[in-house]
């Protein structure tokens, strides 16, 4: 049961939870043992037509597929059972160990332990995040306000904006690169070896002026130092008048998923990390040396814009001499390792505007959403109900377009999303 309970050190079994299940032929498998190629498979008695809970006739009479009736149990079992056959015979998976779902429940009734961490994972009593999602470190743009109203007697009022934030953080920022390592058992007391994602459960310090770790509720990016506080507020609908929090360290903390930079620097003001999930640990990054002015991912990208931005913005006002526009240009050289060509060097608004949104946008589109709704026309019955059936997307509108002809609308469950 180790295998799945995933409690105590396992062989090196690969599935959904540690990168993604094995794809053997058409067949997606629950669990296998990369060194011994054994196979394993969790079977639901509904969906696959257990012998023990739909015998004999049963399977042919009283008891049909749940999602479509013209096919028995007798038929989902026959196709299991030809599952098992063809993984072994045509494709040498020599060993497979299958639980099914009737097995579980009566090994729940006999063993407490493994019943009461199973209850656990179910009522989230016990913190069972889903698999670590790379999107769920991305917490976009945001801005902020210190002060949300001033006396009229205030004569100044400050801001502060970051120039060419985005262009800047592709350029010098330290990006990872080739595949992670994906760690499901990490080291609770020495997570901070690990570089990447981490997916873990955080608590707040109280006091702190400006929240580090941000979370989302109801669509909303909060920054805050209780989970259970934000909650509240939430379901009032409105800000409540202020009370001091009084909530146990349990309320407070949440789980998320971090870039370790982030992690760390949080860390050190004051934050504690209660219990690591899952880690995606990167071994090799990428990061452009201004010295030596060469490395960086998106170095060559960024260089490029940016020297059309800076020519087609003219020279600045205080260049009056070629000494000064010579001296500029080696400033900018000796920066940003770009060097600029003097005969380009005039306003061009329209290539200025155009290189400005180049720049820009690039961070924007490697953080664009990958699942979007997907529309189609279907004239198929077969295409229909298939569609229908598909347990990994939602169907989320149908129109009837003529006899002959519906519209439908779908989008990808997130747990089906490839990261």
């Amino acid at each position: 049961m180790a295998a799945f309970r995933n409690q105590t050190p396992l062989p090196n079994i690969r599935h959904a939870r540690n990168g993604s299940e094995c794809r053997v032929g058409p067949y997606s498998l629950d669990g296998m043992d990369t060194t011994t190629g054994t196979v394993y498979e969790f079977h639901g008695c509904a969906f696959h037509g257990c012998p023990k809970c739909y015998p004999g006739p049963v399977q042919d009479v009283q008891h049909k597929h749940p999602y479509d009736p013209s096919r028995s149990m007798r038929d989902l079992y026959q196709k299991t059972q030809e599952r098992h056959r063809r993984l072994q015979e045509q494709y040498g998976m020599q060993t497979i160990r299958v639980m099914w779902e009737c097995e579980l429940e009566e090994e729940r009734r006999h063993d407490q332990e493994m019943d009461e961490f199973l209850q656990g994972l179910e009522d989230q009593q016990w913190p069972a995040p889903e698999p670590l999602m790379p999107r769920n470190a991305f917490f976009d743009g945001r801005t902020n306000a210190i002060q949300l109203l001033v006396n009229e007697s205030v004569e100044d009022m400050r801001y502060i904006d970051v120039v060419s934030l985005y262009p800047y953080i592709c350029k010098y920022g330290t990006f990872p690169i080739k595949e992670p390592t994906i760690v499901t058992q990490p080291d609770q007391h020495q997570w901070q070896q690990y570089e990447g994602l981490i997916q873990c459960s955080v608590l707040p310090p109280r006091g702190l002026y400006h929240p580090v770790l941000p979370f989302r509720r109801k669509q909303k990016l909060v920054f805050a130092l209780c989970r259970s506080c934000v909650d509240e507020h939430m379901q009032q609908g409105e800000i409540a008048e202020y009370q001091p929090c009084e909530h146990t360290d349990e309320q407070r903390a949440w789980v998320g998923t971090f870039v370790t930079l982030e992690l760390k620097k949080a860390v050190t003001l004051g934050y504690k990390v209660l219990k690591v999930y899952e880690v995606w640990h990167w071994k090799e990054f990428s990061t452009y040396d201004p010295e030596a002015k060469t490395g960086g991912l998106f170095t060559g990208y960024i260089n490029h814009y940016l020297k059309k931005k800076m020519e087609s913005s003219g020279y600045p006002d205080t260049c009056y001499t070629e000494e000064d526009k010579t001296r500029f240009g080696n400033d900018v050289y000796d920066t940003e390792g770009i060097r600029l060509d003097p005969a380009s060097i005039k306003p061009n608004k329209g290539m200025r505007a155009f290189s400005k949104l180049q720049l820009n946008t690039a961070w924007g589109k490697f953080g664009q959403r990958d699942n979007f709704p997907k529309t189609e026309y279907i004239t198929e019955p077969s295409v229909y109900f298939e569609k229908m059936l598909d347990v990994t997307q939602t169907v989320r509108d149908v129109q009837l377009v003529n006899d002959n002809m519906v519209l439908m609308e779908t989008l990808k469950k997130e747990e089906h999303v490839a990261p």
